[in-house]
């Protein structure tokens, strides 16, 4: 479901994303955004959709 959600939000306001995207390589703040709730969330939910069953070890230890 957060997946969706943040697919549907890039694509609503894709010009935010691209803005939070390059600040997040210059400023720390933005960094840690970018990954709690933008591409780099992103990409680690799909990761972790599509390797479940290899990583669900590793997740549970770090939860």
């Amino acid at each position: 479901m957060q997946k969706s959600r943040l697919l549907m939000k890039f694509q609503s306001s894709g010009h935010t994303t691209a803005v939070l995207r390059a600040m997040s390589y210059a400023s720390p703040s933005s960094k840690l955004k970018d990954m709690t709730s933008g591409i780099e969330f992103y990409d680690k939910i799909t990761y972790i959709e599509e390797h479940f069953e290899e990583e669900k070890d590793v997740l549970v230890q770090k939860l």
